[in-house]
């Protein structure tokens, strides 16, 4: 499956090894810096800022999915990888026109972790870090992504700050992110030491 993701290939990661340590906050390790390559260009909504109206998207539907195989297949991973997310507090999001599946995301609720910087960090509560979406080739240009992303500000009703990001080469998600009202905060680059 050919899928258009808004950070790169983080999907492909496997869960971290048991207990491997505190993580760290992850708002504190964003910086204003645009070094020579920023490794993940973030950004925030909080629920004090406007959500912009999107353009109507006939049919349109979003929300939570517990069909674990359906996420899985969507996003071209094992039952396994998708089964050990939720269970860390990860939440599975489909958007759907007509009915037919056309994009996903995850919402982190707990801890998350970025491979393009080799970072792991804590979600303070109140906040989640938004990750690894994808609009099928098919449904492409039409507008899906920003209205998914709104459609999980609207459902995420516990949570007052949201965090996404994307590999700087990314731009069609920087677009999608900044319609739906996130502004750009900063960029986290490689952590030191890790490779």
């Amino acid at each position: 499956m050919n899928t258009h993701l808004a950070t790169g290939p983080i999907h492909q990661q496997r869960r971290p090894a048991p207990n491997p340590g505190p993580a760290p906050v992850f708002s504190a390790l964003i910086s204003e810096s645009q070094g020579a390559s920023p490794g993940v260009v973030f950004y925030r909504w909080g629920r004090c800022d406007p959500r912009p109206a999107l353009p109507r998207l006939p049919r349109f539907s979003a929300g939570v999915t517990d069909d674990a195989r359906l996420a899985a297949e969507l996003a071209d991973l094992d039952l396994a990888e998708v089964l050990a997310r939720m269970e860390t507090g990860h939440r599975p999001y489909v958007a759907r026109i007509a009915g037919v599946p056309v994009a996903y995301g995850w919402s982190a609720t707990r801890q998350a972790s970025i491979g393009e910087v080799g970072l792991r960090f804590a979600i303070p509560v109140g906040n989640r870090y938004l990750w690894d979406f994808a609009t099928l080739r098919a449904w492409r240009g039409r507008g899906v992504y920003p209205q998914l992303l709104q459609a999980i500000l609207a459902h995420e009703a516990g949570a007052e700050q949201f965090w996404i990001g994307h590999v700087p080469a990314n731009l069609a998600s920087a677009r999608g992110i900044v319609k739906a009202g996130f502004r750009r905060v900063g960029v986290i680059n490689r952590v030191p030491g890790v490779p």
